[in-house]
């Protein structure tokens, strides 16, 4: 008898990120800056300084397209099923259907990574433009 997959519900992700957004501003003072380079549809890569632990959900909640975040799959544990969960799984944990299709609509997404792919020390490097 073959186990089946874990079917995970998915939860909408704009009035989460509208939630977290809210909660975000109220608790801290959040400056974001060059908006306007990120294309509205097509594929991209966002190549970002990493200097706290909050990065990757401040640049999740506040840019206006879904970004697939590229990294270590440890780095994504214990909270792939909250991620699953929000639809913002990482890019390559999909099942494989189709190289091809995958392929295509992999060049189609948004993709954020950071710079070194490593937590540095706040303010130990400048900020690269």
């Amino acid at each position: 008898m073959t186990e089946s997959p874990t079917m995970v519900a998915t939860i909408p992700f704009e009035p989460v990120r509208d939630i977290l957004r809210t909660a975000l501003d109220q608790l801290f003072h959040i400056e974001v800056t060059g908006m306007e380079a990120i294309p509205e549809k097509g594929g991209a890569i966002l190549v970002c300084n990493h200097t706290d632990y909050l990065d990757a959900m401040i640049q999740g909640i506040y840019c206006s397209r879904r970004i697939h975040f590229l990294g270590k799959d440890e780095l994504f544990r214990p909270d792939d099923q909250i991620l699953e969960m929000l639809s913002m799984a990482p890019g390559w944990s999909h099942p494989v259907f189709s190289p091809v299709r995958l392929s295509v609509e992999a060049l189609l997404r948004l993709y954020g990574l950071f710079h070194r792919s490593q937590l540095e020390t706040w303010g130990g490097h400048p900020i690269k433009r």
